[in-house]
């Protein structure tokens, strides 16, 4: 998640250097997001043999899986003002 929201920067900054403020943040604004988690992301350690698991328990897993998704929503919802669609897969 962090290598997405290192994309959804770059292309906010882009866009604000070519479409100027204004049309940056109503274009945010108006924007559908769609977050989708796959099992690449955080379901492969516990269907594999990860090392992971060895030095986190689940439960601090799951936490710090939840704790990045928050992460990444707070700075979007920051950056736009609003998020209208989360989808988690």
């Amino acid at each position: 998640l962090n290598t997405q929201l290192k994309y959804f920067k770059n292309m906010e900054t882009q866009l604000r250097q070519k479409l100027g403020e204004k049309e940056v943040k109503e274009l945010l604004f108006k924007a559908v997001y769609l977050i989708s988690i796959g099992n690449n992301d955080y379901l492969f350690p516990f269907t594999s043999n990860s090392s992971v698991l060895q030095s986190y328990s689940r439960e601090e897993y799951v936490n710090m899986v939840i704790g990045n998704l928050t992460t990444v929503i707070k700075v979007i919802k920051i950056s736009t003002y609003t998020i209208f669609r989360t989808n988690f897969c």
